[in-house]
Order: structure tokens, then sequence, then C-alpha cells
């Protein structure tokens, strides 16, 4: 006999009190990933260039990240933060116009060309 579904739901309303207080807004200018199974981890550092007067010898610099706070999320969240990210993307980009592009994009969002030979 097969077993009755559970017909008890209970919808999950979550609100802000906008009584409480808020936290400092930090800043950060990276962002690192990790995951597990269960979780996804986000690192946020932010960094700043030494003054200088020339380019570099070799064309680099090396500068350290400062941490400024790692937030780790349920596995099952991370579709609706993405999907929320690009939500406010498009509205900021309605109000706004649109983003620039980074000057310096790491070559993993380097647009990927298909050889259709």
């Amino acid at each position: 006999m097969a077993s009755e579904p559970d017909e008890r739901q209970v919808q999950l309303r979550v609100r802000s009190s906008p009584d409480e207080p808020q936290p400092a807004p930090l800043y950060a200018n990276r962002m690192q990933i990790n995951f597990t199974p269960e979780d996804f981890w986000l690192h946020f550092g932010a960094y700043s260039l030494p003054p200088m007067d020339e380019p570099p010898e070799g064309g680099f610099v090396e500068v350290s990240v400062e941490p400024v706070a790692r937030v780790v999320m349920p596995v099952i969240l991370i579709r609706n933060v993405i999907a929320l990210l690009q939500r406010q993307l498009e509205a900021y980009e309605r109000s706004f116009g649109p983003v620039p592009e980074h000057p310096f994009k790491p070559p993993w969002m380097a647009p990927v060309e298909i050889d259709d030979d």
C-alpha cells in the first residue's frame, strides 16, 4: 500500500526588520568561491595597487589581498543567488546603463570559440 503524501505544508515568509541595526558595509574587489558537497564558500577580499610612476619590469605587480568576509551558503541557495544577482544587474543597467567590461577580465571569462569544421 502506497503511503499518502504529507498534505501539511508550511510557507515561509522571511522579512527584514527595519528596526534591527544593520552591519557595517564592507568593500571587496576580489572574490573566490569554493564548494563542498553541501555548501558554497564565498571568500571576499580587498587589494589596492601601489603608486607607480611607470609600468613595472616584466609587467606584473604582486599585491596582497586582505580578507574581508567569508560567507558559507547551502548549495540549495546558489541558483537563487545567481538569479537574484542577474535580476539586480538588469535593473541596474535599466536605471544607469550598461556596466562596462572589466579591463582585466580573467581568462576563464573569455568567449569560447566554436570550430564549425
